[in-house]
């Protein structure tokens, strides 16, 4: 069972910077093929117009934005696609054999490091975009981190822990049923527990994601240098989150663990259906994803 290589494939538009985070990391959740494929060879519209969302660019801006995405589009579809899609046949090979401990970490490993390469080349790539930002842009940008800041907690924390975990476990099956196929009761159950015991990440979600925009905030009215832009801009995307709350650290610690733990879990439990639907499932993503980086640019 692999739910976390699919959120190599996944990133919400949750901040200016996860929106610049779309096309490095390919696509959003809970996609067919043929849809994911749709959305891939329109991520660069989806993306400016991800980045509309935040800023009102002039002419100007709106050039060298189009031409960031283009070069990250490019190098994504050349340089990372291939790479996800070996990842994705080595993770049918595991699931295969049934998990384990060491596979998980792998998993987690694997997700980490495309993050990391992903964050390097955006940060190359819109440290530039940032230095042309306005101060009344950046007024506009505060705004708009307010209202998705007032959205996603009426979402996952007004309406109490107890919704929230039913969201979260409502998402997170979704997830792994799209390798698995129907899952039981019983794995339904297991996955409903991982959210249990971290019913208070939502709450340190959104702290963190208020810390990262004032930090971003903060660079889009200082005076520094690109290069000084372009290695905060890759802080605030890579993992750990530098200068991150201790609590965040140690919530998001714990969610892996939960996480590790649940993967293990239902791998063991998968029945041989569920099994060879998900190998099935993850070499035909693979397959497509080198077709897709096959096509001509």
């Amino acid at each position: 069972m692999v739910t976390l290589s699919r959120s190599l494939l996944s990133r919400p538009l949750s901040s200016l910077l996860a929106a610049l985070s779309l096309t490095a990391c390919a696509a959003c959740s809970e996609i067919t093929g043929g849809t994911f494929k749709l959305l891939y060879d329109h991520s660069d519209w989806l993306l400016q117009h991800a980045v509309g969302h935040y800023v009102d660019l002039d002419k100007t801006q709106a050039q060298a934005v189009h031409a960031s995405i283009e070069r990250l589009h490019r190098w994504h579809r050349t340089h990372e696609l291939p790479l996800y899609a070996d990842v994705l046949d080595d993770a049918a090979q595991r699931v295969a054999r049934g998990l384990t401990s060491e596979d998980v970490v792998w998993m987690f490993g694997i997700v980490d490091v495309r993050r990391d390469v992903a964050a390097g080349r955006i940060a190359d790539d819109f440290s530039p975009v940032v230095l042309m930002l306005r101060p009344d842009q950046r007024s506009h940008i505060a705004e708009v981190f307010e209202h998705d800041n007032a959205r996603y907690a009426r979402r996952d924390i007004d309406a109490g822990r107890q919704k929230s975990i039913e969201l979260r476990t409502a998402w997170l099956t979704r997830q792994t049923e799209y390798w698995t196929g129907e899952l039981t009761a019983a794995q339904r159950g297991r996955i409903r527990a991982v959210n249990v015991a971290t019913a208070g990440l939502p709450e340190v979600r959104l702290g963190e994601y208020r810390r990262r925009q004032r930090v971003f905030l903060q660079l889009v009215a200082s005076k520094e240098t690109e290069s000084a832009i372009r290695a905060t801009l890759a802080s605030l995307l890579q993992m750990p989150r530098a200068g991150a709350d201790e609590s965040y650290l140690r919530s998001i610690t714990q969610y892996k663990q939960e996480l590790s733990g649940m993967i293990l879990d239902i791998d063991r439990s998968l029945s041989e259906s569920q099994r060879t639907t998900a190998v099935v499932r993850l070499h035909r993503f693979a397959r497509g994803l080198r077709d897709l980086a096959a096509e001509p640019l």
